[in-house]
């Protein structure tokens, strides 16, 4: 790797952290004022990104928004799924505002980003109808050309999104003229502008893209109109017209879209309004008269000339109900029909788009289903890129030629298919990670794994399964101990590799706490095959919705003098992480564990966020997880700190007390972590203050740390309530006296007694009734707007890669045993 290469790579990282801090900023403006604690704690943290570059940076850093994506000094921001729809939005406010380009100078000051801020605020809020361009050390620009990346791989996606934008900008226009008003044509022409640069250097991939045709295709809509200008502005290019020529094709193309058939006296009257056309208006007006005037029958000017012909191209070539009957290579004979009066034209068209067009699926009689994707072949014959046999496109094929006779169609390229008969999968290993294949873990009962000789744990037991890991009893015979072992189900290589190392964070964060109410991590490796797994010490009585679908089932609560205990026990544990500068961010009663003995442990930092001085950022600024539910605030958006553990440890408790979370304010049907007044009802009187202060939605309102937590939960008064409600000692599990002195039940012996996984009520209780399904763990984008979209995609399981192995796994009973020779639910 070149250094330059490596400067690139190193900004790319930059800008992801960038736009995610950028948009965690302005995220916070829409619900709180710019100088808002939660406002503030996103400007720091964008400050200290930018202070820590420019140390040794003295370069400016210019962020690129395009529709779809974004650039950082030319460099194509790569980002995961997630990131992506965080970009999306601030690309989407920024570009409402007439902003396209940022640039943050070495000389940035706090000032300058409060600025900035404040600017936004006003827009947002006090309906300022501009932004300032100039900040102190930032810079606000419309795009430009400058905002493209340099390689063709960069270059090719950023067509797809100026064809997607632009399809996008057309349908806007018909509706603001269908309303009688009036828009701008500004956007458009720095659009063409844009357009008609990087079509001059890649003018095979928006041929490409035109070609990709859907089953119908109505003569006049935003698509036909988008297709068209795409196609007029590239043949132009290959004329050799003038930028102006090539500008005024590009806007006739697309005012035809409201202007086309009307008259030419319309079209004048039309036009006569569009002031925003500015010295662009005589020629776009002539242009489309003259388009008039050839439609009825006339001459006209060339470029209109040129303007119908490919308007009739777009028509001709489009496949006749989806069907393939149609050959697109005689598309040249029926143009010269249609047009008559345009041979020349139509020549110069064939020559720049081939015998058989650029983007043509046909199955050639040696390479099979194929697209022609381009000429630049020995004396500009065809190249093919052969469809292969897991569905993807081969790298493509020169020198053949395409024999007469053969059928070609315009399509999505999605619609080539494999024949039914050819046994693709057998051949080889597909290129991609294919849905539902995991690997096959080899442990069974009576087997064994680690050690030098793979014999050191052995496996007494399944003891619970999820969709990402599986859980095993296993007793290690060196230490004479039992242990947990979670096994991942993976996919492919890069799967194992991101187990792995969430498995070695959780075994290195947590080694940092010692605490009596931590779950111990003892070790973490790779099975034979490479499957990664984790060591965790052995709870018999498993977590505590174990315990409440217990008591549920038992048509009882849980007695407040455990719910005391648990808080507690957890809140003394999660005084001792915060203080070793870790945020748990997933604390709930899934994540509480208890020994034989009743002792409750809290477990699972693999989402858990390193605040510690020096730690390294494995999550990006901004990259939300969590638990919809128990989520604060400024955790959706993208702010965790340790006052969110505070939040998350209060709805827990409310939950241990009511068997549910507390009802929310919810946007797009998704909490937001803001609590309702409704949710006090019925919750006991001598707890209703402390959990408030636990829930508040504000960080000054809100208990400030865990010495706070559990003074409160001392100074309880006595439950006052009808002790009758409660579970029986019996049906609960001890209670140890030796911390907080309270009463005692019969230990169990280890492995023995009820066990959460086979108890699990057939009936949904109250706590699973949530939107129709259990709250989820999952990562989610921190915009409330795409908190529901996530959410689908999330419960959809998709196959995605995006998919982020950062979710929690949902294990049935994670760390539970199950009774002797019982089954897993």
């Amino acid at each position: 790797m070149t250094q330059t290469q490596v400067i690139d790579a190193g900004l790319k990282r930059l800008g992801t952290q960038l736009v995610l801090g950028v948009q965690v900023y302005l995220r916070a403006l829409r619900t709180y004022q710019s100088n808002n604690a939660m406002v503030v704690q996103a400007r720091d943290q964008l400050e200290d990104l930018l202070t820590t570059h420019f140390k040794d940076n003295k370069a400016p850093l210019q962020l690129q928004f395009l529709e779809g994506e974004t650039f950082l000094n030319g460099n194509l921001l790569s980002v995961d799924f997630q990131s992506f729809l965080r970009a999306q939005e601030l690309t989407r406010l920024l570009r409402s505002f007439d902003v396209g380009e940022v640039t943050f100078s070495p000389n940035v000051t706090r000032v300058g980003l409060e600025q900035f801020a404040e600017a936004i605020y006003a827009c947002i809020h006090q309906k300022a109808e501009t932004l300032p361009e100039q900040f102190e050390g930032l810079t606000l620009q419309a795009l430009h050309s400058a905002g493209v990346g340099a390689s063709g791989a960069e270059i090719h996606r950023g067509c797809v999104w100026l064809f997607s934008g632009l399809l996008s900008a057309i349908d806007s226009l018909s509706e603001i003229h269908d309303e009688d008003l009036v828009p701008s044509m500004v956007p458009f022409t720095r659009h063409l502008r844009l357009l008609t640069e990087i079509i001059d250097e890649r003018p095979t991939v928006f041929q490409l893209l035109c070609s990709q045709r859907p089953a119908t295709l109505e003569e006049g809509d935003s698509l036909h109109c988008t297709l068209r200008t795409v196609e007029a502005v590239g043949f132009g290019v290959s004329l050799g017209l003038s930028r102006s020529a090539l500008m005024t094709l590009g806007l006739a193309s697309i005012l035809d879209r409201v202007t086309a058939h009307q008259g030419s006296a319309e079209v004048f009257q039309q036009l006569s309004r569009y002031q925003s056309l500015g010295d662009m208006a005589p020629g776009v007006m002539m242009t489309l008269w003259d388009l008039e005037l050839i439609r009825n029958g006339s001459k006209g000017g060339r470029l209109a000339q040129l303007l119908h012909l490919i308007d009739n191209y777009v028509t001709l070539s489009q496949p006749v109900g989806g069907g393939s009957e149609e050959d697109v290579a005689d598309v040249w004979s029926r143009m010269q029909r249609a047009v008559p009066t345009a041979r020349s034209f139509i020549s110069a068209l064939r020559s720049w788009k081939g015998r058989v067009p650029i983007g043509s699926m046909l199955v050639h009689p040696e390479l099979g289903q194929s697209l022609v994707l381009d000429h630049s072949g020995p004396d500009r014959t065809p190249r093919l890129s052969p469809f292969s046999e897991w569905g993807v496109l081969a790298e493509p094929v020169a020198g053949l030629e395409i024999p007469k006779g053969i059928s070609s169609r315009f399509g999505k390229s999605h619609e080539l298919r494999l024949p039914k008969d050819v046994p693709h999968a057998a051949k080889s290993t597909p290129p991609f990670p294919v849905a539902g294949r995991v690997e096959d873990t080899t442990l069974e009962p009576g087997g064994s794994f680690g050690g030098r000789k793979g014999d050191r744990f052995v496996v007494e037991e399944l003891a619970g399964k999820g969709g990402q890991a599986v859980i095993y009893r296993v007793r290690d015979t060196r230490l004479g101990r039992l242990a947990a072992a979670k096994v991942a189900l993976v996919s492919d290589s890069s799967q194992r590799q991101k187990f792995l190392e969430r498995f070695e964070r959780e075994l290195m964060l947590s080694s940092r706490v010692s605490h009596p109410h931590v779950l111990q991590v003892y070790d973490c490796g790779e099975l034979d095959g490479g499957t990664p797994y984790v060591l965790l010490e052995w709870m018999e009585r498993g977590d505590l919705v174990g315990l409440l679908k217990n008591s549920w089932k038992a048509g009882r609560s849980l007695p407040l003098e455990y719910v005391r205990y648990y808080g507690l026990s957890v809140a003394s544990a999660l005084r001792s992480v915060h203080a070793a500068g870790i945020v748990h961010r997933d604390v709930k009663p899934d994540n509480i564990l208890l020994r034989a003995d009743g002792v409750a442990k809290l477990t699972d930092f693999g989402i858990a966020k390193d605040i510690s001085e020096g730690a390294i950022e494995l999550t990006e600024v901004g990259q939300t997880m969590g638990t919809l539910g128990f989520m604060a605030p400024e955790h959706l958006l993208g702010l965790p700190g340790p006052q969110s553990d505070i939040f998350s440890f209060g709805v827990t408790l409310y939950r241990l007390i009511c068997s549910r979370t507390p009802a929310q304010v919810k946007v797009n049907s998704v909490p937001s972590g803001r609590i309702l007044e409704e949710a006090w009802e019925g919750v006991p009187s001598n707890w209703e203050p402390l959990l408030r202060r636990l829930t508040a939605a504000e960080l000054e309102e809100r208990a400030k740390d865990f010495d706070e937590v559990i003074g409160l939960l001392r100074d309880l008064e006595d439950d006052p309530g009808d002790h009758s409600q409660y579970l029986r000692v019996e049906e609960l599990p001890p209670l140890p006296s030796a911390e907080f002195g309270v009463v005692m039940a019969p230990v169990l012996k280890e492995g023995s007694g009820p066990h959460s996984i086979s108890d699990m009520p057939a009936t949904p209780s109250p706590e699973e009734d949530w939107e129709g399904g259990t709250a989820e763990t999952m990562e989610i984008p921190s915009t409330n707007e795409n908190l529901q979209e996530k959410t689908l995609l999330h419960q959809s399981a998709s196959a995605l890669d995006s998919v982020s192995l950062s979710d929690p796994e949902e294990v049935d009973g994670p760390l539970k045993g199950t009774e002797s020779g019982g089954d897993p639910d």
